[in-house]
């Protein structure tokens, strides 16, 4: 019997998931900068990217701005205003919807390893649910686009049981012509 609560407590404490997709190799080559510098992802893409083997979607435009109307935009443009300065603005029907400047001298965006990164996070207290969630978007030029690896990890408690996963996918965003 105390095996059997053992087992049944380990799991219970040991509750997670994780997820690492790997880098498409169908898809063109990134290109990551060799030094301290930011790579060069300035231009306009397509709001709707791919995933590999995925009817998903994902929503540029909510990626980088948190945008939850993001269903009107179409296009977002990218483009460094000043080495320090990254300006986002996303676009319906050519028309500015939103737009958002981030300050890597403010922390809101670095340079490292070939990518511009962004972080976010927030906690979650709210429907049985108290954890908190931490974002990763690496954001690198592809020959036809933008390609973004999002990592995603969370930890937390749902309802009563400890909750704990991380997860890793790729995604790219076409030029908009």
């Amino acid at each position: 019997m105390k095996v059997y609560s053992l087992v049944i407590l380990t799991s219970l404490v040991l509750i997670g998931c994780v997820f690492v997709d790997q880098y498409p190799v169908e898809w063109d080559s990134i290109k990551l900068s060799t030094d301290k510098t930011c790579p060069d992802v300035s231009g306009k893409f397509r709001d709707r990217g791919e995933r590999e083997n995925s009817s998903f979607e994902p929503s540029l435009s909510y990626l980088l701005l948190q945008l939850h109307n993001q269903k009107t935009a179409d296009t977002v443009e990218i483009k460094f205003v000043e080495p320090t300065q990254l300006l986002f603005r996303v676009f319906s029907e050519q028309q500015l919807q939103a737009e958002s400047l981030l300050s890597s001298s403010k922390g809101e965006f670095q340079c490292s390893d070939g990518f511009v990164i962004i972080k976010r996070g927030e906690f979650i207290n709210r429907e049985g649910v108290f954890a908190g969630e931490r974002w990763t978007f690496s954001l690198a030029p592809s020959k036809n686009g933008l390609v973004i690896k999002e990592k995603d990890s969370a930890v937390g408690m749902m309802f009563i049981v400890p909750v704990v996963g991380t997860s890793t996918t790729w995604s790219r965003y076409p030029r908009a012509n």
